[in-house]
């Protein structure tokens, strides 16, 4: 998938961060691939000059976990931790 976009690109283009990114556990790959779904239809706020990025509502949340076959706690624990990591970038001044 991505990978083989990889093999189009410069060497020079492609940060370091993807070259050497870990691989992970199958199971892990795809929560981490529901959480990139889930990040689509996040609610963003543009005011003032100053934009916020808000994070996934947990009726999303367990709706994609449900229907993907995850555990939803386990889920929401996972994309709580996942966005808290995601919300502190995007919403720096």
């Amino acid at each position: 998938m991505a990978d083989d976009a990889l093999e189009d690109d410069k060497p020079e283009d492609i940060p370091l961060a993807i070259i050497n990114k870990p691989d992970l556990d199958p199971f892990l790959e795809s929560v981490l691939e529901a959480y990139f779904l889930l990040n689509q239809g996040r609610t963003m706020s543009i005011g003032m000059g100053v934009s916020r990025t808000f994070g996934i509502p947990a009726c999303d949340v367990i709706r994609v976990a449900e229907a993907h076959g995850f555990d939803p706690l386990y889920f929401l624990r996972m994309t709580r931790a996942l966005d808290a990591v995601y919300l502190e970038a995007a919403n720096k001044t």
